[in-house]
């Protein structure tokens, strides 16, 4: 709730626009880049030397108290409008955001600011703004409703950047909150935003980017897709955390290939980041055998996206820097393969445990115990993955990401830029081969190179979601089809393998000795069994169409046309 009171001791220098700016609003663009600070950071983010030392005036220290309106069926969030009341010191200002689609913790919005005489709505100064979509102005007041608050202090800084961009550099700490007594809801706010402030502000996102991955050498910082009107509406309407998946832009044939990659590292980043904070939050209050297994798959899946592209179009990209990337994210997909190992062990792969160990009352007592050592084993690669995502490489590599997009939009269109529709063709060849080569030799590979081969069906698999929309719809889906059975057989087959090797780096008491006899006794003619299967999976999917080639084109041999 918004208090008809402040603190004096907290300062208000925020200038005041006059009522005649407020009669006829500017329609500016806001750009800002939001960072989550751990507890860790905090005390090396206020005395860092690029937050101090490059200030261009004094250090503003305020109290913020806003209050987010919405119609009871929260019509302005299913628009990505966000309309806010907020009181700074003595004044009040009314503000209404309009996210763009897809935007992650770099935004680049709408923003209509305005002073208002008092805690109250003005609509009528915001009628030559998006919120006139929604139909008379009047009647959407009388819907209108309070939804949620977010209360905080902000720590402010106006900082000129290396190449003379201004941006201000806000800490905020406080809360959001939602409901009342019982049924009051709250998320705690620890973040750095930094908004470029100048009226070339698009222009300064290199720069912007620039200083946030410098921070990010010296204390974590992780970038924050979720802006605090989406989490405040999250909480208010008491959704629960889900896990998202990347929602991978649709390419047009004209499309750049420079455009069409920033636009999924873009979305791939945002999934990312979104499954991992949804993560944080969750492991904050349970225990790892509580939270979404699906936050630690859809969070690795993001990474194998970004990697896999990364392969797909590296033609077009500069070289070192993809290397470089591939690296940090390699990283960040190990330390969310191990969680995600021990989560499908400690889950689907004790019903064969069960199956083809505990036949008796020995077996039974053997599983148990390493049932509760699995436990312990999952506990502590979750807390691994929380140590990895809260330290600085990942928030450093997130940041990166984001510069590489920034960056490929920025060469977007030019003279050097390759069209998807002349390139895609050429690409998806060289992965059907690679797989192709290898599937041949199904009956001679061994456990490591039967997993190359299911990495190969998932980098073509990815590869063609990112272009499939170029091709009839019904080459895609048979060759998808075909793809998806071979990649669900070998996906089936490492995870006992896997399951094998977790099984052996645990206790080696006598226990632990008759599980890996027993499992072992059927695994091995298990795989045997299974690898015809995999044979005919492979011949079937090398006979199949290629979606991006003519009919008369069609490539039974493995060269690429």
């Amino acid at each position: 709730m918004i208090e008809d009171t402040m603190d004096p001791s907290l300062s208000d220098a925020e200038p005041t626009p006059s009522q005649a700016d407020a009669a006829v609003p500017m329609v500016p663009r806001e750009v800002e880049l939001k960072l989550f600070v751990p507890a860790t950071s905090v005390a090396v983010l206020r005395a860092h030397p690029l937050w101090v030392g490059r200030s261009v005036a004094p250090l503003r220290v305020s109290r913020i108290d806003n209050r987010y309106f919405d119609t009871p069926e929260r019509e302005l969030a299913a628009r990505g409008m966000a309309l806010r009341l907020r009181r700074v010191g003595r004044r009040w200002v009314q503000t209404l955001k309009v996210a763009e689609p897809g935007e992650g913790a770099l935004s680049v919005r709408g923003e209509w600011e305005m002073p208002v005489a008092g805690p109250a709505l003005e609509l009528a100064l915001l009628k030559d703004t998006p919120l006139s979509s929604l139909g008379s102005l009047r009647t959407l007041g009388r819907r209108l409703a309070p939804m949620f608050t977010t209360n905080f202090r902000r720590e402010a800084r106006m900082v000129a950047l290396k190449d003379g961009a201004l941006v201000e550099c806000a800490f905020d700490v406080g809360v959001i909150a939602s409901g009342r007594g019982r049924t009051r809801r709250v998320l705690s706010i620890c973040e750095l935003e930094i908004e470029v402030k100048q009226d070339s502000a698009v222009g300064a996102l290199p720069d912007l980017m620039r200083f946030a991955a410098r921070l990010t050498r010296d204390m974590p910082l992780i970038p924050l897709a979720a802006s605090k009107a989406a989490r405040g509406h999250r909480l208010s309407a008491d959704e629960p955390l889900l896990a998202v998946k990347a929602r991978l832009p649709i390419p047009d044939p004209g499309d750049g290939a420079r455009l069409h990659m920033a636009r999924v590292l873009e979305a791939c980043n945002r999934a990312l980041l979104d499954n991992v904070h949804a993560l944080l939050e969750a492991t904050r209050h349970q225990v790892a055998a509580d939270v979404d297994l699906e936050f630690v798959h859809q969070a690795r899946v993001a990474v194998r996206r970004m990697r896999s592209a990364l392969r797909t179009f590296r033609s077009v990209l500069d070289r070192q820097r993809v290397a470089d990337l591939d690296a940090w994210l390699t990283a960040t997909g190990h330390a969310l393969g191990v969680a995600r190992d021990w989560d499908v062990f400690a889950t689907t792969l004790h019903k064969r445990l069960d199956q083809e160990v505990a036949t008796d009352a020995e077996g039974r007592a053997a599983v148990d115990a390493m049932r509760g050592e699995a436990c312990l084993r999952r506990a502590e690669a979750h807390a691994a993955l929380r140590d990895h995502c809260l330290q600085g490489p990942f928030g450093a590599t997130t940041i990166a990401i984001e510069r590489m997009a920034t960056r490929l939009r920025a060469e977007a269109g030019g003279k050097h830029d390759a069209r998807l529709a002349a390139c895609a063709p050429a690409w998806l060849s060289s992965q059907r081969d690679r797989l192709i080569e290898r599937s041949r030799r199904i009956a001679v590979l061994d456990t490591a190179q039967r997993h190359a081969l299911r990495v190969e069906v998932k980098r073509l698999r990815y590869a063609l979601d990112l272009l499939e929309s170029l091709y009839d719809k019904r080459d895609v889906e048979a060759f998808r089809d075909a793809l998806a059975d071979l990649q669900d057989k070998l996906g089936k087959l490492n995870d006992v393998v896997v399951a094998d090797t977790l099984i052996d780096a645990m206790t080696g008491d006598a226990g632990a000795a008759l599980v890996r006899t027993r499992f072992r006794g059927w695994l091995v003619p298990h795989v045997r069994k299974q690898l015809p299967k995999v044979a005919a999976l492979s011949v079937e999917f090398e006979l199949v169409h290629p979606p991006w080639l003519a009919r008369h084109e069609t490539v039974l041999d493995g060269d690429s046309a």
